[in-house]
């Protein structure tokens, strides 16, 4: 077995006993509003339908994730490597986001709905690539209108500071990462589409109301075409954050699409995937090479240290 192949076995191990973990949590109730009991993982299928890219910020890959599976638990841990003398800042060169629409909003602003240990925030932009945004409330309140994106922060223990752990855009697109090893903050990095997502250069699910339920710390989401979904923050620390997701849906394209950038091995939020197949062998792929297969769980992540977001985190996608 090669030295890759036995370093993604062993974070396989890791996320998969998360899931084990997790799956606990909520038979034993203790996972607030999270959609239940947990049900037996079946096989979901990644299909990769990435653009060769030379522009950092054009989220340039793409794995659509469909299959029978109506919950999904999405992990975000750190690199593998070392990310002391990183970078967090953006890189516009090599491209541009030329030829998105831009649509304009007025009374651009951030609310803050919520504060104490766990802070929840949103924000109106000025502009925006989609033409309307989400209602945003909490526990059922009068809703905030046309919010582009909404922020939950989380205290760390024993420390006082409270780093933002999960964003999610009105366009579906969400991104989480756990607490940092040391005293800076990590990035973020890679999205993760929540909801009915067709296929396209810049895949969207179009969220239309986000309630924010803070005693079990659930998003309950409603989105264009119908469908709806219980977000839920599972934990949160210094190791991982693990949110579950389930979906009610007739929707026919993906629930969960998975978006990251790769210009080359050591300028990429993600650079591998981890996956294990129907007969039990354990596949690391290059996040480019790879075009489709079936497995119960997906591990976006990077063997090289990155000079793009190099604290951000890796993704884990499965039950």
């Amino acid at each position: 077995m090669s030295r890759g192949k036995r370093k993604v076995l062993k974070r396989m191990k890791h996320v998969c006993l998360v899931a084990i973990l997790v799956s606990v949590v909520m038979l034993s109730g203790c996972g607030g509003g999270g959609g239940g009991g947990s049900s037996a993982s079946v096989f979901i299928t990644a299909t990769n339908e990435s653009d060769v890219s030379a522009y950092a910020e054009g989220d340039n890959i793409k794995y659509y994730i469909k299959g029978a599976a109506t919950s999904y638990l999405i992990e975000a841990t750190h690199p593998v490597y070392d990310t002391s003398g990183g970078n967090c800042n953006p890189d516009f060169s090599g491209g541009s986001s030329a030829g998105d629409p831009v649509y304009t909003f007025t009374s651009p602003g951030t609310f803050k709905l919520l504060d104490g240990e766990k802070p929840f925030d949103t924000v109106r932009l000025a502009t925006w690539w989609r033409p309307t945004g989400m209602d945003v409330s909490l526990n059922g309140g009068a809703p905030k209108k046309d919010i582009h994106y909404l922020r939950l922060y989380r205290k760390i223990a024993n420390v006082a500071s409270w780093p933002q752990v999960l964003v999610l855009y009105s366009d579906g697109n969400m991104r989480i990462k756990p607490h940092p090893q040391g005293t800076d903050d990590n990035c973020f990095g890679s999205s993760v589409i929540i909801g009915p997502a067709a296929p396209s250069k810049r895949p969207f699910a179009e969220i239309v109301s986000a309630n924010y339920v803070s005693s079990q710390d659930l998003l309950e989401l409603d989105y264009k075409d119908g469908s709806s979904a219980i977000l839920q923050v599972v934990e949160i620390n210094r190791t991982h954050t693990v949110v579950k997701v389930t979906f009610t849906s007739s929707a026919t394209v993906p629930l969960v699409t998975f978006r990251s950038m790769f210009v080359a091995l050591g300028n990429s939020d993600v650079d591998h995937v981890g996956w294990k197949d129907a007969k039990g062998v354990v596949h690391d792929d290059l996040i480019t090479a790879f075009t489709s297969g079936e497995s119960t769980s997906w591990f976006f992540h990077r063997d090289q240290f990155s000079t793009h977001n190099t604290s951000s985190p890796d993704i884990r996608i499965g039950q």
